[in-house]
């Protein structure tokens, strides 16, 4: 079964609250889980709409809009190594983003002034690549390999 716990080393090792042991992994997921809430938030309602109309020029609604869709899935996947959960939590949460994309896209159709596109989740999932693309030499290593930069 999987842990949410952080590598028992960094925990005997890093002083309390230094960012890498306990408390530090903690609230670093739990920060995480709060991006991942407010982004959820901010997808199944009509205020970013309302918000994008009375500020943005027409012309400018939809490449905010996908930027934001690729920042943010680029941001929540780029994040994961730093949450020090283990190399199957990491995979699990990146199957986690991939279905909430999926999910909240098909959700969007009962919310007024949104509608679910599959372009969207295309969006999210290059999102999702390009945070996996650059932080894949941080991801936990399989059980039995050295730690350290992968070779080239």
């Amino acid at each position: 079964m999987f842990t949410l716990t952080a590598d028992r080393n960094d925990m005997l090792t890093s002083p309390p609250g230094q960012g890498r042991g306990w408390p530090g992994v903690f609230w670093r997921r739990v920060a995480w889980g709060f991006g991942l809430g407010v982004w959820t938030a901010s997808l199944l309602t009509t205020y970013p709409v309302v918000v994008g109309n009375r500020l943005l020029p027409p012309e400018a609604h939809f490449p905010t809009a996908k930027t934001l869709h690729v920042g943010v899935y680029f941001l929540l996947a780029a994040l994961l190594p730093w949450l020090r959960t283990g190399r199957a939590w990491c995979w699990l949460l990146l199957a986690l983003l991939s279905f909430h994309g999926c999910a909240t896209e098909f959700l969007q159709q009962w919310v007024d002034e949104r509608t679910g596109s599959l372009r969207d989740v295309g969006f999210d999932h290059l999102g999702i690549a390009l945070g996996l693309a650059v932080t894949w030499r941080r991801w936990p290593r399989p059980s039995g390999r050295a730690d350290g930069p992968r070779p080239a």
